[in-house]
C-alpha cells in the first residue's frame, strides 16, 4: 500500500482481515483516501516536523513522515521514509551533490533513536543492479560509524532530557540495560559540555565517548559536565553513561 492506494473500502477489508489474522501486527498510516483521491493540501505539517506527513486515517499504528523527521519524543512510533537522493528509485539525473552525506545519514539514525522513530532508507540501484558509487560510499561510511557507536542506538529506547540543547547544539538520549546514551548533534562551542540529566538516574560511575576520549567529568545537582580533548565526530558525539544502583 501507499498514499491513496488502494481505495477506501479495499483498505478497510484488508485491514480487518489482517488484524483478525495477526492481532499483534502493525500497520502504517497510508491506508487512506476514499476512492484513491488525495488533494495535495491534505498532507499534515505539525509543529516539530520537517517534510510531509500523510493525513491521519481512522486506523493506524505507525506514522510515516516522508523526507522529514520529528524533533521530539511523541506518544507513538514513527518511521521516516526517504531516498538517498530526491527520488525513491534510481535517477540518472541525480549527482553526488543530491545524495545524503555521511553526516546526514549518521545524524538521521541517531535522531530517530532519540525521538522514538525508525528509518526506512531507499537505495536506488541502476538497471544493472549496481548501487551508484556515490550512494555506496556514503552507506559504507555510515556503516563504519555504526560499527563504533551502534550500541548507543541499536535496541535502545528514547529518553526525555530536561533540555534539548547544550553547548549551542541539539542533544538527545537513549537507554538500554541500565545505561544512558547521550547524543550531541554537531560540534559544541567548547570542549567542555554541560548537559541536564533526566531524573531517576543512580550515581554515575563512568562516562565514555564512542570514538573519542573523555578527560574529565562530574555530576552536580543533576547536571553532567564533561571535557574532551577533541570532539570525535562532525555529525554526532555519542557518550555512554553507566550508573550504580
Amino acid at each position: 500500500n501507499d498514499i491513496a492506494y488502494p481505495s477506501a473500502q479495499a483498505s478497510y477489508d484488508v485491514l480487518a482481515n489482517y488484524y483478525n489474522a495477526v492481532p499483534e501486527g502493525l500497520t502504517n498510516d497510508r491506508w487512506i483516501a476514499p476512492d484513491g483521491q488525495l488533494p495535495a493540501d491534505a498532507f499534515d505539517k505539525p509543529e516539530g516536523l520537517t517534510g510531509l506527513l500523510p493525513p491521519k486515517p481512522a486506523v493506524w499504528d505507525v506514522r510515516t513522515p516522508e523526507y522529514g523527521m520529528f524533533d521530539r519524543i511523541l506518544p507513538f512510533v514513527w518511521e521516516t521514509t526517504r531516498g538517498m537522493g530526491h527520488s525513491f528509485a534510481y535517477n540518472r539525473n541525480e549527482t553526488d551533490a543530491d545524495y545524503l552525506t555521511r553526516d546526514d545519514l549518521v545524524a538521521m539514525l541517531a535522531r530517530a533513536a532519540c525521538f522514538n522513530g525508525n528509518v526506512l532508507l531507499n537505495v536506488g540501484p541502476r538497471g544493472d543492479t549496481v548501487i551508484p558509487p556515490g550512494q555506496a560510499e556514503r552507506l559504507e561510511a555510515a556503516g563504519a560509524w555504526l560499527e563504533t557507536a551502534g550500541p548507543s542506538i541499536l535496541g535502545t529506547r528514547p529518553v526525555e532530557l530536561p533540555e534539548r540543547e547544550a553547548g549551542g547544539v541539539p542533544v538527545g538520549a537513549t537507554r538500554r540495560d541500565g545505561a544512558l546514551y547521550l547524543h550531541v548533534f554537531g560540534v559544541p562551542e567548547a570542549q567542555t559540555l554541560e548537559v541536564s540529566l533526566p531524573e531517576g538516574l543512580g550515581p554515575i560511575t563512568s562516562v565514555t565517548q564512542y570514538g573519542g576520549e573523555v578527560t574529565d567529568w562530574s555530576v552536580d545537582a543533576g547536571r553532567l559536565s564533561l571535557t574532551v580533548p577533541a570532539w570525535a565526530d562532525t555529525a554526532v558525539q555519542s557518550f555512554k553513561l553507566e550508573s550504580g544502583s
